[in-house]
């Protein structure tokens, strides 16, 4: 491979590169006219092999020397060199390269194109936005019918008369109207009338007798209402024997029952359970 065919700027994948190192002896000096050179290669970790060519001193006896790799021997994300000399004392090169995936001529175009594509927006823009003032897009036939669109719109909702536009102000007014005697937080809603045919009909509702068992701990207006019902109106049970009232519905049936102990000066009526 010719000198001129192998890139010396940053390595790049794929790519023909020649590499430059220093030989060295034992005491840290070049070596210089080495012999026995023998330049071998590793990608990616696979096992090491000779490299398609040899290191090559940079005349005159300078000790610095070069190594073209071929695209093939650079095609790897780690590319490990070994390079070795016969010459008395003289130490072992290793040399790691790391290849990118572009070079800089790949990222200079790159941005050329980016920069040509910016002056052309800068361009079509213009300073202030004033290329943007009549949107081409937006021709004057596609605003002729916008305009068009708009105007159907308006005929169909029949809105158009001044006489339909009369008719949407009252109702808007009634329902200002309508609000305004709710109220604030529903202020106008505080006193609620039923008015007489309404009590009439609430009273005139008939109740439910009460279930058998205990009375609830929670009990309804018809449960409070029923149970002063039933021990007023319907069979009231005392035995004297058991100590037990109880206070019966409509049919005769023990709804529930409570105990009363009597010591001589004080009646006390216990808590109704169920029968």
């Amino acid at each position: 491979m010719a000198a001129s065919d192998a890139s010396g700027g940053i390595p790049t994948k794929n790519v023909a590169y020649r590499v430059t190192f220093a030989i060295r002896d034992i005491n840290g000096d070049v070596v210089t006219g080495a012999s026995g050179l023998d330049s071998e290669v590793s990608i990616d970790g696979a096992t090491i092999a000779d490299c398609t060519n040899e290191a090559t001193e940079i005349a005159t006896t300078s000790g610095i020397y070069f190594l073209d790799l071929t695209a093939a021997e650079m095609n790897g994300d780690t590319i490990a060199l070994k390079i070795k000399s016969t010459s008395t004392d003289s130490k072992d090169v290793i040399v790691v390269l790391h290849p990118s995936a572009q070079n800089m001529d790949d990222l200079k175009t790159t941005t050329d194109a980016i920069e040509t594509d910016t002056q052309d927006l800068q361009t079509q823009v213009g300073t202030a936005g004033a290329g943007l003032t009549d949107v081409g897009g937006m021709s004057t036939a596609m605003k002729a019918e916008v305009n068009a669109e708009c105007d159907t719109a308006i005929t169909d909702g029949d809105i158009a008369t001044e006489t339909k536009q009369d008719v949407i102000d009252g109702i808007v007014d009634s329902i200002l109207l309508d609000t305004a005697e709710i109220g604030n937080a529903g202020a106008g809603l505080t006193d609620v009338s039923l008015g007489a045919t309404g009590l009439t009909a609430l009273f005139a509702n008939a109740m439910v007798e009460l279930s058998v068992g205990a009375p609830s701990a929670t009990p309804t207006l018809n449960d409070v209402l029923m149970a002063s019902y039933h021990a007023a109106v319907h069979e009231f049970e005392h035995n004297r024997t058991t100590g037990l009232r109880k206070v019966k519905n409509s049919s005769g049936t023990a709804l529930f029952k409570a105990p009363i102990t009597d010591d001589g000066t004080t009646t006390t009526v216990g808590k109704a359970v169920a029968p």
